[in-house]
C-alpha cells in the first residue's frame, strides 16, 4: 500500500499539473495509525498496560480502515493475520502464565490485522503476520538485552518486596508496533 502520497490536480489544469503533494487514503492511515501505536506506547511503558478502550479503538481503526480501502480479499487476509498472530499470542499466554500481559494477546489481533490487510494474498498474509510476531520478540529481546548491559551493576536483576523476589517487566506493545510498522511498512 505505501505511503499513500498522491499528487493534487489544480482543476482545469489537465492531468499534467500539479499543486503539490498530499496524502492519500493509504497516508491518513498511516498517519492515523501512528499516532494510534503512540498513544499505546507511551501508556504501555508508562504504566506496563494496555488499557481496553485503545485496543478497542485501534480494532475499530481497523474496521474502518478496511471498508474505507475496499480492496478485493482485504478483508479475509486481515482476518487471516489477526487470527493467526491472536492463536500464537493466546497459546503462550495460556501455556506459560505471567509471559505476557492479555493487552499484548488483544493488540496481536489488531496487530495481526494490520500486517494481513497489508499483505498481498492470503499466503502472504499469514507469513508476514508470522514474521512480524518474531520480529516483536526480538525487539524486545534486544531492548532487554540493552537495559542489562546497561544496568549491569547498577540496579540487581530482581529485587526482594515484602520477603518475596519481584521481577522486572518490560513492556511488549511498543516492540509489537515497531515490527507491525517494520513488515507492513516494508
Amino acid at each position: 500500500m505505501g505511503w499513500g502520497l498522491i499528487a493534487l490536480a489544480q482543476p482545469g489544469c489537465g492531468t499534467g499539473c500539479s499543486v503539490g503533494i498530499g496524502l492519500g487514503i493509504d497516508g491518513l492511515l498511516a498517519v492515523a495509525f501512528a499516532v494510534w501505536a503512540a498513544v499505546g506506547c507511551w501508556t504501555d511503558i508508562a504504566s506496563r498496560r494496555l488499557p481496553n478502550w485503545w485496543v478497542a479503538l485501534g480494532f475499530g481503526g481497523l474496521v474502518v480502515s478496511l471498508w474505507l480501502v475496499d480492496a478485493p480479499g482485504v478483508g479475509l487476509r486481515a482476518l487471516c493475520g489477526g487470527a493467526a498472530w491472536l492463536v500464537l499470542y493466546a497459546g503462550s499466554f495460556f501455556a506459560v502464565p505471567g509471559s505476557m500481559g492479555a493487552g499484548d494477546v488483544k493488540l496481536a489481533a489488531v496487530c495481526g490485522g494490520v500486517v494481513g490487510a497489508t499483505s498481498p494474498d492470503l499466503v502472504s498474509a499469514a507469513g508476514a503476520t508470522m514474521l512480524a510476531a518474531f520480529v516483536s520478540n526480538v525487539y524486545t529481546l534486544a531492548l532487554a538485552m540493552a537495559l542489562s548491559v546497561w544496568k549491569r551493576g547498577m540496579v540487581p536483576a530482581r529485587r526482594k518486596r515484602a520477603g518475596r523476589a519481584v521481577r522486572h517487566s518490560l513492556p511488549h506493545g511498543p516492540a509489537m508496533l515497531l515490527a507491525v510498522a517494520t513488515v507492513a511498512g516494508a
